[in-house]
């Protein structure tokens, strides 16, 4: 890998890369947690350090000793800024929650570049950052030449910040809400963002009411599934297209989903309203942007095509609100 060949080549001047990545990664296990590839700590270094940012692998390979050491620390705090500005802030509670791992690069070399900003203006720089994040997720920028949009991505949000002109990613976003209908896990950027953009809304655990954290969806063995099951759906002959859409997704715990097997949601939600009281029930479905209230009847009915109407326009509200779509 390059990173590897540029090992073997700074070892000779003195610089130790391996080193440098193992001393990052014991010091901010969120590196640990996300398995960044260190060879993306070399990409942004080579778009914080470059006259003309780039970071290809013509370019990284192309970094001289001199550039690393000078960025190195500045390029590693702005990756653990940005991946615990996702955690904190977007909902990517974990590696398979982020729509691109590529957009880490422009994302920490912002950060990186932008490290003497004090006061309010922080606040800005992460409304700005966040901003771009969701319109580069739902507008699907980085599916084809991620290097070259991050590249451009890092100049334009930079200048941004710097009260110059609205990136191009911001300016040109558009988004079609009825495309969440058609988005299965196979369209990985627009179903993980959608899931991310669900759990940035403090979602809670089926199964303890705990919100949702990394340790606790590891503690109760908590993945993607059906909302309303895939089994119960089929037996009515819903097409599979529908009933795998992310509409019909949400984070549910093992033994939950166990219980769930195939039964109607008017069946299983209403066990759990029962178990958990009306205040904590609506509590929870409100925390996965599922319908609460009168409008819990698409459950109560098994109305599922009402209910993907209703939680299109929902999700969409979200899409609305984090990228400033009008």
């Amino acid at each position: 890998s390059p990173f590897e060949l540029l090992t073997a080549r700074f070892w000779h001047q003195g610089l130790n890369l391996r080193q440098l990545w193992s001393d990052a990664w014991e010091t901010y296990p969120i590196l640990e947690d996300f398995l960044v590839d260190p060879y993306y700590v070399l990409q942004i270094v080579s778009l914080v350090a470059k006259a003309k940012p780039s970071c290809k692998r013509s370019d990284v390979m192309a970094l001289e000793k001199e550039s690393i050491e000078k960025n190195w620390k500045a390029c590693i705090e702005g990756l653990v800024k940005a991946l615990t500005f996702l955690r904190s802030q977007c909902g990517v509670l974990t590696p398979g929650l982020l729509p691109y791992f590529t957009i880490l690069i422009p994302f920490a070399a912002i950060y990186a570049s932008l490290m003497d900003y004090k006061g309010p203006k922080v606040g800005v720089i992460d409304d700005r950052i966040g901003r771009w994040f969701w319109c580069s997720v739902f507008g699907q920028r980085y599916e084809s030449s991620p290097n070259s949009q991050a590249s451009i991505d890092y100049s334009d949000v930079i200048a941004w910040v710097k009260e110059e002109k609205i990136p191009e990613t911001i300016a040109t976003f558009r988004f079609d809400p009825a495309l969440l209908k058609d988005t299965t896990g196979r369209q990985r950027a627009v179903y993980r963002g959608t899931l991310a953009l669900v759990f940035r809304n403090q979602s809670r655990d089926f199964h303890s009411h705990k919100p949702l954290t990394q340790e606790v969806i590891s503690e109760n063995h908590i993945d993607d599934h059906h909302i309303f099951p895939d089994k119960y759906l089929d037996k009515r002959d819903v097409p599979s297209r529908q009933r795998d859409c992310v509409l019909n997704h949400t984070y549910i715990d093992r033994e939950t989903n166990q219980r769930i097997n195939a039964r109607p949601p008017s069946d299983y939600m209403n066990e759990i309203r029962k178990a958990r009281g009306d205040e904590k029930f609506y509590e929870l479905l409100g925390s996965h942007l599922l319908p609460i209230g009168a409008e819990a009847s698409y459950f109560t009915n098994d109305d599922f095509d009402g209910f993907l109407n209703w939680r299109q326009d929902r999700i969409f509200e979200e899409i609305k609100k984090v990228t400033g779509l009008q």
